[in-house]
């Protein structure tokens, strides 16, 4: 190789792997040192559930809704003591109303209204589907509609609602990071925010350093991007000109450090979340990939205002990787890892103390 050649393939690299994206932040960085209230868990309820490969649960008005990984049913409803109210649904498949992959929760939105529960999901084969869950149940067939049929699916594409449009989520042409986009139900393209335009930009010799988990809250009217291996939340709305990142001061890590890591080495930040009309929480592990994989930690949940002030954090004594509150009752429900059953905690105290 001739040493132009070297040069320029030295610069290649050094302005994909710095610049912008050292921080992964927006320029209003919220930094987190600690939480104001904290608590620690006690015993739980346990909850014994006749399914397998939980990896997700709702806690609506009537029921608790546990995703699986079935492949004739990913998802099945249960009372809140844990007893089966309907037979498996929403088949792994190619077929009407099929998904291609087992869903995690956090894919999928809910509509909950008296006695109407819809959810809706993207299939991973062009489709946006909008199952009717009361009527599934109550009739025992599956009961959907297509809301969209022909989306883009070549890019590992992820859809979620948001408002009156989708949110697309797809990894970027070179493979060196991720887009986000607003869209219709007809694959119309509507909007690329200036705050989604700012997040597009950060690229990484490893795309993995700047995955997130993404959520929309419906009340909040806002978007929330949980870092999966850098530990920072991102919070911007659709039509807003500028966002505001948290930073958890002490473990978060640059972009350059993280893609430079042996990959056992490399952070495991946050897993899953859940957004509320007031605050959001995000499921954090806090470890090394080699830890995590062996299922060496105790994770945390983590709240924050829609502002993106901290609010608490809970220790949680098992090892969960999915979690849901029931707000009305006080009551959080987490799925233990590998035992395939619910632990649900009385957290009413701690969700009283904090600042909201």
């Amino acid at each position: 190789m001739k040493h132009r050649d070297i040069v320029l393939l030295i610069v290649a690299v050094t302005a994909l792997s710095c610049g912008r994206g050292e921080s992964f932040a927006f320029k209003e960085v919220i930094p987190v040192q600690d939480f104001p209230v904290s608590s620690v868990l006690g015993n739980p309820e346990i909850i014994d559930v006749d399914a397998v490969g939980i990896q997700g649960v709702r806690v609506l008005p009537d029921m608790i809704l546990l995703s699986c990984s079935e492949n004739t049913g990913c998802l099945s409803a249960f009372t809140k003591d844990g007893e089966r109210i309907s037979s498996p649904f929403v088949n792994v498949g190619r077929g009407p109303g099929d998904v291609l992959y087992p869903p995690y929760m956090s894919w999928i939105s809910f509509y909950a209204e008296r006695d109407e529960v819809q959810a809706e999901l993207y299939d991973f084969k062009g489709g946006y589907v909008r199952y009717d869950i009361m009527n599934t149940i109550s009739t025992g067939e599956l009961t959907y509609t297509y809301l969209a049929e022909a989306l883009p699916d070549s890019r590992g594409e992820r859809y979620f609602r948001a408002g009156d449009f989708l949110v697309c989520r797809r990894v970027a042409q070179d493979n060196s990071g991720y887009e986000r986009y607003v869209i219709d139900c007809d694959g119309n393209v509507c909007n690329v925010s200036s705050p989604m335009e700012y997040l597009n930009s950060f690229k990484s010799l490893d795309k993995n350093v700047l995955f997130t988990v993404m959520l929309y809250g419906e009340e909040a009217g806002k978007i929330v991007e949980f870092g999966s291996m850098i530990s920072v939340i991102h919070i911007y709305s659709l039509s807003g000109t500028a966002g505001k990142s948290i930073s958890l001061q002490k473990r978060r890590g640059t972009v350059s450090e993280i893609e430079s890591m042996e990959e056992e080495k490399k952070p495991k930040a946050y897993f899953e979340g859940r957004t509320f009309k007031d605050y959001f929480a995000g499921l954090y592990i806090g470890t090394a990939m080699e830890m995590f994989d062996g299922g060496d930690y105790l994770p945390q949940l983590h709240f924050f205002s829609w502002e993106g002030l901290p609010l608490g954090k809970l220790m949680l004594p098992a090892r969960a990787l999915f979690f849901d509150m029931d707000q009305q009752e006080g009551m959080l429900y987490i799925v233990e890892e590998g035992a395939d059953r619910i632990l649900k905690y009385d957290i009413s105290d701690f969700l009283d103390k904090l600042n909201l």
